[in-house]
């Protein structure tokens, strides 16, 4: 049993190109939640890789057929007063919503369009009267009928005045007031309690009042009336109530038909209309797109997007949320109907979309409903009016509980914390009285304290709630102890007389962490101005210090930097270099700039000139003041300007011993403009020491070009010096699949060797050293893998397989090695078709062990980083599915490294690269494999 954080209503899937999917073939991963938010409404929320980057939607459904369900408007109960939709599904009792319809952005606009509920007019147009808004510009109406049918149309409304049975007039507006009173309006008590407002507004309004449908009273301009609990009013500008005075004298009967209209033609009555909301532009009809005249905001924009949809299930809504302008990217017009094709939708109709496209539910078992999306302005804009799912039953007597535990893994002594929930026969939420659940345990034994389980024994037991006779159950995996221990950060910055707290987990045998006990954990140090006491660090005074976590028998350190952490070693205001790099092929010059400069007023530039040959070329500049690097500095800190010219830059650094160390900036300048840079100073430097030169080195130059470099604010980051363990993972000590040494081969066993880059600008490699190199790596193996495509040609004599930057892949018995392009720093971006072949080969192979090899560490290095923990989650599933042993090797940095995360081993593999050019220190990666077992280890290329 694999660890993970379990909730027993969530439904999650992953799903690959491949499998019938909303946007057809530009998806490249998919993840989907979906969870009941009553009996007949769920909520889907689905985050997608596109070709074009992330698209998260979120899928209300709601069948109006089941008893527990109706949709209505919510709103404000102040006309044109904007409320957010969480406002608004929390005030009316709704447990979902999204928001609805189009207003105006300036003073308190009520919507665009009706809204109708129960049959009843809560405010709406005549649109034969009002043509800027509603069907006259393409904008539709969401309408559900008495009998179910959900209507998405281009529907107008007519409201029409008659007394003692006879036409009078068309009324303007049923509770709402334009910028005229050319024609009547008519205002119930729904929003307003008597007209003063209006007839402040228009001081020559005049009133007739309606109650049970008979005229009690004429009022002329100007005076203000109450609204009667049973009628409305009437008001109009002087000319039109001159007209209709005589034909509505007190006592006349009063009727007023409110319809809506389809093509002239009368669709439905007012009073057969369960609900009725305004909103946009048609999308869809009959399942494919819709090919009539349409209002649609910024159709080519990817934009946010609301929707209501029809499927071909009869009484089924969809109300979707696509978020955009942000991580998740929004859609087109033709984009977002191919996304509805997918969904199965017939009909589908645009509501308010961009800043306004808000979703909102409640989750299973909770009662509180919460925002879903990520609204594109950051925060809640206030909108007119939105579509409620309400539940119409009355709450019922439990009938189902739920467990949900913080972790399904845990160690002997390490407590669980759940939560039991429970709910009625329509998945609403039941208040349970917490004295009242017994829980009880199986397969292992443990105590239950205040929503905690703390197992005593090792093992796979069975948590058991029980609530009146109804319970429920969830497994969780028990280990003795942890076999490693983590501290997270495991580097960190505190000032004095301050403190900071850190997560502390063990690791299990698969590689999981698990949170564990602070107060469990003991704490050394190496300086007593800094202490650990639980999760939490304290300095006193300014030091540079080591502290030890202890948890039984495992440990893990943890580097604490005291004060300040950067110190400004000089920006070159007023110290100077000058040059030093002439020879027959290379000239230049040193010089101030005020130009080109990142801090303070000026830099140094260095102008070089380079011959055309094919031999390496230097060029450098002595600091006519040396830099004094001191004594608790663990990395040179500096900024650089260059032009992409591809040359190596290195720093000359003499220690207080007098030795001298070329400590590499950078290998490869391959960007234009400034760039900040931090070198690490080797373990075996003294301090204080000094830099005395800055160099350039170039491999050959095919043509003969000028370049030129800029240096500036050079800053010393105080710490240690030591990485591994603290800036390196070093997670192989407790890996159970980590030898320390796999040499020879026997019958039946493969062996695999993999090595990181070996071209480096600022190496050369006498034929000698790589005539051992090849021995090396060809010795006693089937393979040897070139993980990066910065290769030397070296004499290898095994089989040989390079990465390429795009996707490939070999089988080894029980192992596929596959390697992936990402040199784009992605691998959407570095081929996106990849993504599928990637993931289809993953989910079908049987393999017992997966290589994949890709150019940048997934977890911290892709260019997007829900990308990187997609392609985590792809991995992480099949090893869950299926117990696959997988490893992801990636290149880059100055030192090998391995950390397990969700019992994934991500290794860095760093060749020939380090900080000091020091091809003794080169390390390769080896692999045994024996039968289904697979086993690795570090070894030296020279030994």
């Amino acid at each position: 049993m694999r660890c993970k954080k379990l909730v027993t209503y969530l439904l999650v899937g992953m799903i690959g190109v491949g499998q019938i999917t909303p946007l057809q073939a530009s998806i490249l991963y998919k993840k989907t939640e979906t969870q009941t938010v009553t009996k007949g409404a769920t909520l889907t929320k689905e985050a997608v890789l596109t070709e074009a980057g992330w698209l998260d939607l979120y899928l209300l459904k709601a069948n109006l057929f089941d008893e527990n369900i109706a949709l209505r408007p919510i709103e404000s109960p102040v006309l044109g007063e904007r409320q957010t939709v969480l406002q608004m599904v929390q005030n009316s009792g709704a447990v979902a919503g999204v928001n609805a319809d189009f207003f105006g952005l300036v003073g308190n606009t009520p919507s665009f369009g009706p809204v109708v509920e129960e049959g009843e007019i809560k405010h709406a147009y005549h649109n034969g009267l009002v043509t800027d808004v509603g069907p006259g510009v393409n904008m539709g109406t969401f309408l559900i009928d008495n009998k179910e049918n959900i209507l998405l149309n281009y529907f107008s409304m007519g409201i029409t005045l008659y007394a003692d049975g006879q036409w009078l007039s068309s009324i303007r507006a049923y509770n709402k007031v334009g910028s005229t009173l050319s024609a009547p309006v008519i205002i119930d008590n729904t929003y307003l309690k008597n007209t003063l407002s209006i007839v402040t507004k228009f001081v020559g309004a005049c009133t007739i009042v309606v109650e049970n449908d008979r005229v009690v009273r004429q009022v002329g301009m100007g005076e203000a009336v109450d609204i009667p609990q049973d009628g409305y009013v009437i008001l109009m500008d002087s000319s039109y109530y001159n007209k209709l005075k005589g034909s509505m004298a007190v006592g006349s009967i009063v009727e007023v038909k409110k319809d809506f209209y389809l093509n002239n033609e009368i669709a439905t009555s007012v009073s057969d209309v369960k609900m009725a909301v305004g909103g946009g532009g048609l999308i869809m009809k009959g399942g494919e797109a819709y090919k009539g005249s349409t209002n649609v905001v910024s159709p080519n924009a990817k934009n946010p997007r609301t929707i209501v949809a029809t499927t071909k299930k009869a009484g089924e809504v969809l109300l979707i949320g696509i978020d955009g302008r942000g991580a998740s990217i929004g859609v087109t017009h033709n984009e977002l109907i191919n996304l509805l094709k997918g969904y199965g939708v017939q009909d589908a109709m645009y509501l308010d979309g961009g800043g306004s496209t808000t979703v909102v539910a409640r989750s299973e078992g909770e009662t509180t409903a919460t925002v879903q999306n990520k609204p594109s302005e950051g925060a809640l804009r206030k909108v007119v009016n939105g579509v409620g799912i309400f539940t119409t039953q009355p709450l019922g007597s439990l009938n189902e509980l739920y467990i949900e535990l913080e972790r399904t893994c845990t160690f002997v002594e390490e407590p669980i914390s759940f939560k039991v929930r429970g709910t009625d026969s329509n998945k609403n939420p039941v208040s349970l009285d917490t004295n009242q659940v017994v829980y009880s345990v199986t397969g292992i034994e443990g105590v239950f304290e205040n929503n905690t389980f703390t197992p005593l024994t090792a093992g796979k037991g069975l948590i058991i709630a029980d609530y009146q006779g109804i319970q429920v159950a969830t497994e969780v995996q028990v280990h003795e102890a942890p076999v490693g221990l983590v501290v997270e950060p495991s580097k960190l910055q505190i000032d004095e007389n301050s403190s900071k707290s850190v997560k502390v987990y063990g690791v299990d045998v698969e590689g999981y962490k698990i949170p564990i006990s602070a107060s469990k954990l003991h704490w050394e140090t190496n300086n007593g101005a800094v202490q650990g006491v639980g999760n939490t660090i304290s300095v006193t005074n300014k030091a540079i210090a080591l502290l030890r976590a202890e948890y039984g028998n495992v440990s893990s350190e943890v580097e604490v930097i005291g004060g300040a952490s950067v110190i400004l070693g000089d920006s070159f205001e007023e110290s100077g270099a000058k040059w030093g790099g002439d020879t027959s092929t290379v000239t230049g010059k040193v010089e101030h700039s005020k130009e080109v400069k990142y801090h303070g007023t000026q830099s140094i530039k260095m102008t070089y000139n380079l011959a055309k040959t094919n031999n390496r070329q230097t060029a450098f500049m002595s600091l006519m003041k040396p830099i004094t690097v001191p004594t608790d500095a663990a990395t040179i800190n500096l900024w650089l300007y260059a032009s992409n010219q591809k040359d190596a830059v290195k720093l000359q650094v003499e220690d207080s011993k007098g030795r001298k160390y070329y400590l590499k900036v950078s290998d490869s300048l391959t960007h234009n403009g400034w760039k900040y840079f931090s070198v690490p100073l080797p373990q075996g430097m003294q301090l204080p020491a000094k830099i005395t030169r800055v160099y350039t080195v170039a491999p050959k130059v095919a043509e003969k070009r000028t370049s030129a470099i800029y240096v500036d604010h050079v800053s010393f980051t105080r710490g240690s010096r030591k990485t591994q363990g603290i800036t390196l993972y070093d997670h192989y000590k407790f890996d159970p699949l980590y030898r320390s040494d796999l040499s020879g081969i026997e019958a039946g066993q493969q062996t695999l060797n993999i090595i990181g880059p070996t071209a480096i600008n600022t190496l050369t490699l006498e034929e000698s050293t790589k005539k051992t190199i090849g021995k090396e790596l060809s010795k006693e193996t089937n393979l040897v893998v070139q993980a990066s495509n910065k290769n030397s040609e070296l004499p290898i004599t095994a089989s040989l397989y390079s990465y390429r930057n795009k996707l490939e892949t070999l089988d080894m018995n029980a192992t596929k090695i596959m390697m992936v392009g990402s040199d784009s720093g992605s691998i959407r971006l570095t081929d996106s078709s990849a993504w599928a072949k990637m993931t289809k080969q993953i989910n079908e192979t049987s393999a017992k062990n997966i290589i994949l090899i890709t150019r940048v560490n997934p977890l911290t290095q892709f260019n997007d980083t829900r990308e990187g923990m997609a392609l985590h989650d792809v991995l992480k599933s099949k090893s869950e599915k299926d117990g696959t042993n997988i490893f992801v090797i990636f290149t880059g940095g100055n030192e090998s490294e391995v950390r397990m995360e969700d019992g994934i081993r991500y290794i860095r593999l760093n060749g020939f690269e380090s900080t000091t050019d020091n091809i003794n220190d080169a390390m390769y990666l080896r692999f045994k494999i024996i039968g289904e077992d697979i086993y690795y280890t570090f070894n030296k290329l020279i030994k």
